[in-house]
């Protein structure tokens, strides 16, 4: 059985590379790995943040059949999940992460033999969230009517620690290149001691084209001036109709574009460290993405959340495998990370039933569209409110969750709630980059549209059960805000 090596770059958007035209030299190592393997170039995420698409990726399910989203964010137990099947198989299963959501906190290291978690986190974990701007005794009152007087003291001081702590030792989200070196490192030494003696499946999660984006010297000034820094930016300065302008856009791009390639770097570490031990021909290596970025595009809005544009739902996905299988060139299709599920058993010749929800690509069978859900828009209002009391909830109209079917030349997207759903939005790739362009009525290919927006409606009646499902439980518990 072969080693599998899967890479997951958070948040790196397909767009922004260049083995799929852009106009920078921002992935020279992955162009390398894309010349030998596989580039999909139409590779689909089935959500637009970290939990909801990991655990589609590790169960093959959409978010609305796993239920792992902003409304209930732990891994179900009842759900087998890919690690398990392969450490089953015989495989010596290692996970190392430097994102704090894909942790054992939320249900991730199931499976895995060794867990790694190398992201630095506050010491008291918990505290509710403050309103800004506050004044002293503005934050006693909150506190006092959160917890009562009692608490007062013992809450300061964590907050103290905490805020000392961020201070000392900045975190993944302020400086991701520390602990995306140690992953990396860990890596290697997993190589170099079980992949030889077992068939190893590790998979690692590198944080370094996540905001904050900071690049390190290596990079630093490739693409920007050395001495700019990531903007102070509130959630209504995100996502309010109101976008930042073109200027912060561009520096954003250059900050990001930096800190892909430095990520580029590490991949090609990877990759140098297989050649050197002679493993490449004994590996399945995937290079891929949880979801994209926005950087200002669509009027001017940033991060990933709220919608399922192509920035945040279209992931590049580039696997090079053992030249005994034959597998070269620039895929078409249409994919999604579901399908890595089945792809790997189906290599592993496990005959573990893959779900609807996940096709090989080593098979035939073929998807004709990809499916894209967000449903998280109701509870992340929330947890912005509380961060900034300016946020604009009310008729706010990326307040319900959203569902996407789309191909390779056309996107129908629309919202769906426990009593209703509809279509809002088509979009038509067009020009030599098939941007997404929204297109008014009439315009869209009569038969390609048909076919979409019956997948459309047919995908939205489960996902509305879904819906219903986080509503009624939403309601008789209380809700945990993790976003990132």
């Amino acid at each position: 059985m072969p080693n599998i090596i899967l890479i997951v770059l958070d948040t790196a958007r397909a767009k922004s590379f260049s083995c799929y035209g852009y106009h920078r030299k921002t992935t020279p190592n992955i162009d390398r790995i894309a010349e030998e393997g596989v580039l999909y170039k139409w590779c689909f995420s089935p959500a637009n943040w970290t939990i909801p698409s990991h655990a589609s990726l590790f169960t093959g399910l959409y978010p609305s059949e796993h239920g792992c989203h902003a409304g209930h964010v732990y891994l179900k137990t009842n759900l087998q999940v890919l690690p398990e099947i392969l450490a089953e198989a015989g495989y010596f299963t290692v996970g190392i992460s430097c994102n704090g959501l894909v942790s054992k906190t939320f249900g991730f290291a199931r499976g895995f033999r060794v867990f790694y978690e190398y992201h630095r986190g506050d010491p008291f974990k918990g505290l509710t969230v403050l309103p800004p701007n506050l004044t002293m005794l503005q934050k006693l009152v909150f506190i006092y009517n959160s917890q009562g007087f009692a608490k007062i003291p013992i809450d300061l001081v964590k907050r103290t620690i905490n805020k000392i702590w961020k201070r000392l030792l900045p975190g993944v989200i302020e400086n991701s290149t520390p602990f995306s070196l140690k992953a990396v490192d860990k890596t290697k030494h997993f190589i170099h001691r079980y992949a030889e003696e077992f068939p190893l499946f590790l998979f690692v999660n590198l944080m370094q084209c996540h905001a904050k984006y900071n690049p390190p010297q290596p990079v630093r000034g490739t693409f920007c001036r050395k001495k700019m820094q990531y903007p102070r930016l509130k959630p209504a300065q995100y996502y309010a109709l109101k976008g930042i302008d073109s200027e912060l856009a561009s520096h954003l791009r250059d900050l990001y574009d930096e800190e892909l390639l430095y990520a580029d770097r590490l991949v090609g570490e990877i990759y140098e460290f297989l050649s050197q031990k002679n493993l490449l021909e004994e590996t399945i290596l995937v290079i891929t993405s949880d979801h994209g970025e926005l950087l200002g595009e669509h009027g001017g809005v940033l991060d990933h959340h709220y919608s399922l544009y192509d920035e945040l739902c279209r992931v590049p996905l580039i696997i090079r495998f053992p030249r005994s299988l034959n597998a070269y060139g620039i895929d078409n299709r249409i994919v999604q990370l579901t399908d890595l599920f089945s792809t790997f058993c189906d290599v592993v010749g496990l005959p573990f039933p893959s779900p609807w929800s996940s096709h090989s690509l080593l098979s035939s069978n073929r998807r004709n569209v990809a499916i894209l859900e967000d449903m998280d828009a109701p509870f992340k209002l929330r947890l912005w409110k509380t961060q900034d009391p300016d946020f604009p909830t009310e008729n706010y109209p990326y307040r319900y969750p959203l569902l996407g079917i789309s191909n390779s030349v056309l996107k129908v997207v629309g919202t769906v709630t426990e009593s209703n759903a509809q279509i809002t939005d088509v979009y038509l790739r067009e020009g030599r980059f098939e941007e997404e362009v929204r297109v008014t009525e009439g315009r869209e290919n009569s038969n390609n549209f048909q076919e979409l927006k019956d997948k459309w409606v047919r995908q939205s009646e489960i996902m509305r059960e879904a819906v219903l499902q986080v509503v009624r439980k939403s309601g008789s518990r209380e809700w945990t805000p993790f976003v990132c």
